[in-house]
């Protein structure tokens, strides 16, 4: 069949035009009518004792709004979920796999052995209790149970440094690697594998797979989509742009049935407590299959299938099925069963256009996965979607050859400063790869650890239900010393990254078959150059880079500036308020030597989360912010946005959890609106007629000795850092910044409540006054402990009580 030219309605009424081959089609014959793998009795039974396991004692499970959970699939015969999201999708999956069991959740906090609150430690140990059960009694085997029972401890081996309260009968074995000692199920009862530690070897998944076998336990706890979108350098291994499946644990975990996925699971604080069991067995996947190509085929109606929440219409029912199908497919080992009868189904299909994702919760994911494997490819031809997004290039634009990029290797780890997201290490080149042209790109002999990204678009938008571009556009790959050559797709900025630092070392980088970008350089570029030439380049992105702060716009929105020089200026005098702000400069010493590159804002048609959202890049929508950035007034008056993502950037971790992350995130916020506005955001008045402050004083006022500091609204909660500012200065929280920086790895944190305790005392300390009683009117859980170790600090009392503070109009 020949390509054709067809024009592409995406969700949204978005209109792509371009060839299109003949992917997809909807005509897809499912094997089954709809009704495979339905449990018998003896199983549901089976099943719903499994169930009183993991949710004795428990309404249900717990989701935190500011640890958005990963998916977890069930994809083996052996397999089923265990917590699932209505809305969403499941988010913890266990297998019996030979005479052992395996839990997975696409989250840490599950595997909560502190004794720091109650549910986290009636969820782990459930989680324990099921691990260790066994079908058939094996001898000399000790369980949870038994344990909990008085009979001795269990033993956990771990390559994850964890807290264990002394509470708990577990006793800890830590290991660097599983191939250290020879697993032993009546002698290591459980083995909790920790990720970010480093990746599983190849060796080690074959010994774990044996050690269940034998009647072994393993517990496993991340977010896949973390795992896959934001991987840590170590964790990428070879690979660029790591994908799931070339994690070992997730080799490990398909083994055995069960998947990570890479899409989000949770995002709001909740207990979901667990479905009818008729329910569940339509989330395991081979089944969902079978049953999103009947509803294409139209021999079984998504009305009829149990599946999302209560009262779910039809497109939301697809939609959750799209979810599951596409984050379950475009993430499990190649050579998977599952994998494999996919790909044969993708072999006959085509594209119905007009295409609607969630109309087609089967053929959707089969595109979501053609798409991500286009992107992967550095020999990728331009994709029809190209000129859509990220945009077109004209024919006629001039080609540049061997333009020298310097690249330094030389540059800090910024782990010193504690920070949430300290920035990466892109290096902008002004460059443009057309989509689906050769660019060469020359690296001097002895150059080691560096990369060549294209696009500057790397939020990965598979698992949302509704597409405005492409899912994946970005391509990252590794370069040699010598003469390399890459095509991309979709296009896009081209980056240089060198991935290890390296003391004294410079390479000299040339790239041809590239066109330029408009990009402003302040101390580089003048408003002249701008004007006449600059702005005029023909590629469809460029960038604004300053020295704290580098912006990534469409072109359109960069021709509306009329003071780029001022414009850069700005924003770079806000970015470097947070280092003024948080204590940082980069002639200092360590601890609180600053940032030796900038951070990064990249607009886009749509992100992976949020209106914003922040990390490396910080991610901004085209509409209607990019406008807000070339628009010196816009800029000030809907710069909230903005500071509150660059605000997460400098958190810092041993004072930032739970739901605390949204609420101490706007101390920045608000330290850059009264630096640059004359705006007091908490004076803002809701429709009750009641200011933050208002809501906030009553709530101290209080007496009852059962409220709690969370049962505020977020920006009410933020009131109580806000009186500390004015009961001691905006300097007070520089200090306190510099002070966290100050601790020895040793006094740092590892649990919420161990967080709690320490921001008493370092705020206590910080001011010179014991602040014990501000805390318990403001309803904070603290230990004794804690109190007690502020009183010994022997501060007194604030003069004046800290809890009255407030502004005026």
């Amino acid at each position: 069949m020949k390509n054709s030219l067809l024009t592409v309605v995406l969700a949204g009424g978005l209109v792509i035009s371009g060839a299109i081959p003949p992917m997809i089609s909807s005509n897809v014959q499912a094997t089954t009518n709809g009704e495979s793998n339905v449990l018998n009795e003896r199983d549901l039974e089976k099943l719903q004792a499994d169930y009183d396991v993991f949710y004795n004692g428990l309404q249900g499970f717990p989701t935190y709004s500011s640890s958005h959970a990963g998916g977890v699939s069930a994809i083996g015969e052996n397999a089923f979920t265990v917590a699932i999201n209505p809305d969403t999708i499941p988010f913890m999956g266990a297998s019996r796999f030979g005479k052992g069991r395996v839990v997975a959740a696409g989250l840490s906090e599950y595997y909560d052995f502190s004794h720091s609150d109650p549910i986290k430690t009636k969820v782990s140990n459930n989680i324990l209790t099921w691990v260790t059960r066994k079908d058939k009694p094996l001898p000399v085997h000790k369980t949870y149970e038994d344990a909990l029972n008085g009979e001795g401890n269990i033993t956990m081996v771990t390559n994850r440094e964890i807290p264990v309260s002394p509470d708990l009968p577990i006793t800890l074995k830590h290991v660097d690697n599983f191939l250290s000692l020879k697993l032993n199920p009546a002698k290591h009862q459980v083995v909790y594998v920790n990720n970010f530690h480093q990746p599983l070897s190849d060796g080690e998944v074959e010994a774990l797979l044996k050690y269940v076998k034998k009647g072994g336990a393993v517990i496993f706890g991340e977010k896949g989509w973390v795992m896959e979108g934001y991987p840590k350098e170590w964790m990428a291994n070879e690979y660029s742009k790591p994908k799931l499946s070339h994690y070992g644990i997730q080799k490990f975990l398909n083994e055995v049935g069960l998947s990570l996925t890479n899409v989000i699971a949770t995002t709001k604080s909740a207990t979901l407590p667990p479905l009818p069991l008729e329910k569940v067995q339509n989330y395991y996947v081979p089944t969902l299959i079978d049953k999103a190509k009947a509803i294409e085929n139209g021999t079984l109606d998504a009305n009829d299938l149990d599946i999302g929440p209560e009262g779910a219409n039809t497109t939301k029912k697809k939609e959750i099925i799209a979810q599951i199908v596409s984050g379950t497919i475009s993430s499990i080992v190649e050579d998977h069963p599952l994998l494999q009868k996919v790909l044969a189904d993708m072999s006959q299909l085509e594209v119905n256009w007009p295409f609607v994702k969630s109309d087609y919760p089967y053929s959707s994911a089969l595109l979501a996965y053609q798409v991500n494997e286009a992107s992967l490819d550095p020999n990728g031809e331009k994709s029809p979607y190209a000129d859509h997004f990220p945009g077109p290039v004209p024919q006629d634009a001039p080609i540049i050859h061997d333009k020298v990029i310097e690249v330094d290797f030389d540059y800090q780890d910024l782990s010193h400063l504690r920070m949430a997201y300290p920035p990466g290490t892109w290096i902008s080149t002004g460059l443009y790869a057309p989509a689906g042209n050769t660019i060469t790109i020359d690296v001097p002999e002895g150059t080691e650890d560096l990369y060549v990204q294209v696009g500057s678009h790397t939020d990965v938008l598979t698992g949302k239900t509704s597409w405005s571009r492409m899912p994946i556009v970005a391509l990252q790959q590794k370069l040699e010393p010598g003469t390399n050559q890459i095509k991309s797709p979709y296009g896009g900025l081209v980056y240089l990254i060198p991935k290890t630092a390296k003391k004294n070392t410079k390479a000299s980088v040339k790239i041809s078959g590239t066109v330029s970008s408009p990009t402003f350089v302040q101390g580089q570029t003048t408003n002249e150059e701008w004007h006449n030439s600059v702005k005029n380049n023909p590629a469809p992105w460029g960038e604004l880079v300053g020295e704290h702060v580098i912006f990534t716009l469409p072109k359109e929105s960069l021709l509306a500036i009329e003071d780029p020089e001022a414009l850069v200026e700005h924003w770079d005098s806000v970015a470097d308020s947070y280092n003024t702000f948080v204590g940082i400069d980069p002639e200092l010493p360590k601890p609180h030597k600053g940032l030796d590159r900038p951070h990064r804002y990249v607009a886009d048609v749509q992100i992976s989360a949020g209106y914003m959202h922040a990390g490396y890049p910080m991610m901004i929508p085209v509409d209607p912010a990019a406008s807000h950035v070339v628009d010196p007034v816009l800029a000030l008056e809907r710069g909230w946005g903005f500071w509150h993502e660059m605000g997460h950037e400098y958190q810092q971790n041993p004072w930032k959890w739970g739901d605390l992350t949204e609420v101490s995130v706007n101390i920045y916020t608000l330290y850059i609106q009264e630096k640059f506005t004359d705006v007091k955001r908490l004076l803002e008045k809701s429709d009750d007629g009641k200011s933050h402050y208002d809501r906030a004083l009553e709530f101290i006022a209080n007496p009852s000795p059962s409220k709690k500091f969370t049962d505020n609204p977020l920006m009410d909660q933020l009131v109580f850092f806000k009186q500390l500012q004015l009961a001691y200065g905006w300097d007070f929280y520089t200090d306190l910044h510099i002070a966290y920086r100050e601790l020895s790895s040793e006094e740092l944190p590892s649990t919420d409540q161990q967080k709690k305790d320490l921001l008493l005392y370092m705020t206590s300390k910080t001011s010179g006054y014991d602040l014990v009683s501000f805390y318990q009117k403001w309803g904070w859980s603290i230990t004794d402990e804690a109190i007690q170790k502020v009183k010994a600090l022997n501060l007194p009392e604030p003069e004046v009580p800290v809890e009255t503070l407030r502004e005026y109009e």
